[in-house]
């Protein structure tokens, strides 16, 4: 018999950290939880991308310092509070840490086709599967569907514990995904994230920004309900791919749009809340200090000085208003000491 121990797995395209770490542990017949106990570490220092345990096991995999650090970026590292530094970008947390892991079929089935004994070895988990706004395989064109959903995050993170059963309905030909053509927004955002290729005057915008503020205006525009766009992810898509298609056009599209927004507002004394909904509400609120959103915000806040009479020192949008741009007759009743009906 060969004294030859088997060389460790090479790290796939887009694979993440906790992929690789249960990828390694399958090779030597044990469990992501065993493996890391072994290594010095634990699963749940990995989980957390904790340096010292990535080290060991970069050092245990014979990684190069190149190939840690693409498995780093495909997984997400804290990066500040509810940051995560993610492709060389910030995201909230959020819109990448979720109970329900998610994946293509299509490209676990390819995984299979592989020649190995044990599916743990070669079943890799994508970092872009991680993204909550990336919803299309864009390579086999399908919808990116759940497979299964787990509170705790170390439990949710087990691969070795979770990707039996999985592979049990792949060979059983039980999980599959519907086929959904990939729109402009879906190839933009998988050539950002896969080289920050962009061609658009988007390239100066961080990928969550302006994926977050497509789904609002696109939610608004398709006049999408929150739960919605929460629950089905064909409404979801819809609105992303809707509000990309205005966005990828430039700043004066997005105030042109923004403009027939107003417009359509059912009388002339209504709130930019009425107008632009979740869009106004989310700028102004949970995502108002978020440096990120600038431009967007500057977009907005000019739409809202145009058409609705906004005093000087009034604060909109975050920032105080240095002028008035349009008078009401309220307004201008007020400034003047003249009574409505005269003016």
């Amino acid at each position: 018999m060969s004294s030859v121990l088997p060389a460790p797995p090479l790290p796939k395209s887009r694979e993440t950290t906790i992929s690789y770490l249960s990828r390694l542990a399958a090779s030597k017949g044990v469990g992501a939880r065993e493996y890391a106990s072994d290594m010095g570490a634990s699963l749940k220092r990995v989980v957390n991308q904790d340096d010292e345990a990535l080290e060991r096991m970069a050092h245990w995999g014979k990684l190069s310092p190149e190939q840690l650090d693409e498995l780093k970026s495909w997984t997400g590292c804290r990066a500040g509070n509810v940051r995560l530094k993610f492709r060389g970008e910030l995201y909230v947390s959020r819109s990448l840490r979720n109970p329900t892991i998610r994946g293509c079929p299509d490209c676990l089935r390819e995984d299979l086709d592989n020649d190995h004994d044990d599916p743990l070895e070669v079943l890799v988990m994508r970092g872009h599967w991680q993204f909550r706004e990336a919803l299309i395989c864009v390579k086999h064109h399908r919808q990116l569907v759940p497979l299964w959903t787990i509170q705790a995050p170390i439990d949710r993170y087990d691969f070795t514990q979770n990707l039996p059963a999985i592979a049990t309905s792949l060979n059983a030909g039980e999980l599959t995904s519907q086929p959904c053509n990939p729109t402009p927004y879906d190839i933009w955002l998988d050539r950002r994230l896969e080289n920050g290729g962009d061609e658009t005057w988007l390239s100066s915008q961080t990928v969550y920004a302006v994926s977050t503020f497509c789904l609002l205006l696109g939610v608004q525009l398709q006049s999408l309900s929150r739960s919605q766009v929460n629950d089905d992810w064909q409404s979801r898509h819809m609105a992303l791919s809707t509000g990309f298609d205005v966005v990828k056009r430039g700043e004066d599209e997005i105030r042109n749009v923004l403009n027939g927004l107003v417009a359509e507002a059912d009388a002339a004394g209504d709130e930019p809340k009425k107008a632009f909904g979740a869009l106004y509400v989310k700028l102004s609120t949970d995502l108002l200090e978020d440096p990120a959103f600038a431009s967007f915000r500057t977009i907005l806040r000019d739409c809202v000085l145009a058409h609705w009479p906004i005093g000087a020192n009034e604060t909109l949008l975050g920032k105080a208003v240095e002028r008035r741009r349009l008078h009401s007759l309220t307004t201008a009743s007020k400034e003047t000491g003249i009574g409505q009906h005269l003016l």
